[in-house]
């Protein structure tokens, strides 16, 4: 019975919304209780999030971030005597779908313990999605990537790229590009050379 209830909230059903350039963003549908059993796991460690995902990553425990993000990088890059300075954008295509869940796993287990119990369950293992096309009902396997729409899947999402951005900066000591990100969006502001440096890094890295 156990094995029946655990497969029932794994599954989740798919809709596809369309994005304003045109492609398509999958948001998972998941049950409620599965939800709500993320929301208080997320809550109970909502001091740490911040120390462990560092100040390039806004999206997850800050409130306000979308509006920081856009008007912090604006007036930096407007700032008196900063004209010389781009303002890139990154956004990973379909990022949560290819994220790796071994990688984010092993980033839960060394900083969020208590998540790994949800981690084990709903990601560790494939899982089946739900879509509708027409008046017929289809059905996919995943193993690997995690729903938006699940409360856990920013978190999750987040520990899995933040090395990735330490991983530039530990490279580039003497980089003055100002990362900062907002789940899978991810903006910079800096010398044009440092700003090619670090897309190209996202390229060859990411």
């Amino acid at each position: 019975l156990l094995s029946e209830i655990t497969s029932v909230f794994r599954t989740v059903s798919v809709i596809a919304l369309e994005k304003s350039n045109g492609k398509v963003r999958p948001i998972g549908l998941v049950p409620n209780f599965r939800k709500l059993a993320g929301s208080i796991v997320i809550s109970a460690n909502s001091d740490n999030i911040g120390n462990i995902l560092g100040q390039e990553q806004l999206g997850i425990g800050v409130k306000g971030a979308a509006d920081i993000l856009a008007f912090g990088m604006r007036s930096l890059r407007l700032q008196e005597g900063s004209e010389e300075l781009d303002l890139i954008t990154a956004d990973a295509t379909n990022g949560y779908g290819n994220c790796s869940r071994s990688a984010a796993r092993e980033m839960a287990s060394l900083y969020f313990p208590t998540l790994l119990p949800m981690v084990d369950t709903f990601y560790t293992t494939e899982s089946s999605t739900l879509f509708r096309c027409g008046d017929e009902v289809h059905s996919l396997s995943c193993n690997e990537g995690f729903f938006q729409g699940d409360t856990i899947s920013g978190l999750l999402y987040c520990l899995s790229i933040a090395p990735l951005i330490q991983l530039y900066k530990n490279r580039n000591p003497g980089d003055s590009l100002v990362i900062k990100a907002y789940l899978d969006d991810i903006t910079g502001v800096g010398p044009t050379k440092d700003g090619s440096a670090f897309l190209q890094h996202l390229r060859v890295e990411g």
